[in-house]
């Protein structure tokens, strides 16, 4: 591993934690997947690392098995800068730092921007945290369910008190508790 390379997965792993730990979130919400050529004159040689989100099932399992799994950010290498792939769905232009330049590609119906930062620039790191962030809050469950057993408690706590977080922004009934829509105590 290259020195680039253990400093991506020094800071994404803090990211990933601090990320965890802040939500309730379980070890492993985050990952990194390393994609290699697999042919050509490049085979074995990284061309990618995925930043993933993933929602392990529920109830957990003795395996605790990943139900889904997203691509959130895409990094490509590059020797003299840091080159982010955001899916148009995943990028929000308000988050991009004045330090990097943003171009726009498209495949067919597929819009993706890339999104360029100098070897040095500290707001890299930021940029990634902030677009955690962001698709946590797009985040759509690989469930969805109107509510679970714990509605009464959720009701007195205001808020959704489910164990699994991830898989919790399935519940509609927390939808509404976020809404400020509580039926127990509206009624």
């Amino acid at each position: 591993m290259d020195a680039q390379s253990e400093i991506l997965e020094r800071e994404c792993s803090k990211i990933f934690k601090d990320i965890e730990r802040e939500f309730d979130y379980p070890d492993g919400t985050f990952s990194l997947t390393r994609n290699y050529s697999k042919k050509g004159k490049n085979i074995g040689k990284l061309t990618s690392t995925r930043i993933n989100i993933n929602e392990f099932s529920y109830p957990f399992d003795e395996n605790n098995k990943i139900a889904k799994s997203i691509s959130v950010l895409l990094l490509k290498p590059n020797q003299r800068a840091r080159k982010l792939v955001v899916r148009e769905y995943n990028f929000a232009a308000d988050e991009v730092p004045s330090s990097a330049k943003v171009t726009q590609t498209t495949q067919g119906r597929s819009i993706s921007y890339n999104v360029h930062f100098e070897l040095d620039d500290p707001a890299f790191f930021q940029y990634i945290r902030d677009t955690l962030f962001f698709c946590l809050r797009q985040y759509e469950s690989s469930s969805s369910f109107v509510c679970c057993a714990r509605f009464n408690k959720c009701s007195e706590m205001r808020k959704c008190v489910h164990p699994n977080k991830l898989y919790a922004k399935g519940c509609r009934y927390r939808r509404n508790l976020e809404h400020g829509q509580n039926f127990l105590l509206n009624a």
